[in-house]
């Protein structure tokens, strides 16, 4: 008879997010903007010219 294997009490080590991992390059940055909320927070809004991969692409302007 073949024994039980005990499973091993190791908590998992999650990797920390790297926080600047999902900001744009500066040279597609178009527009910024600051957002201060009630209790004094701030955000900065990034306007760029990058496109998702499942956005429809930009219509094109015929030359005239």
């Amino acid at each position: 008879m073949a024994k039980a294997r005990k499973k091993s009490r190791k908590k998992r080590r999650v990797k920390p997010r790297d926080p600047l991992a999902n900001i744009p390059d500066k040279a597609s940055v178009v527009a910024t903007d600051m957002l201060t909320m009630p209790d004094g927070t701030r955000y900065t809004i990034l306007k760029t010219d990058q496109t998702d991969p499942y956005d429809p692409p930009p219509k094109r302007r015929g030359s005239r």
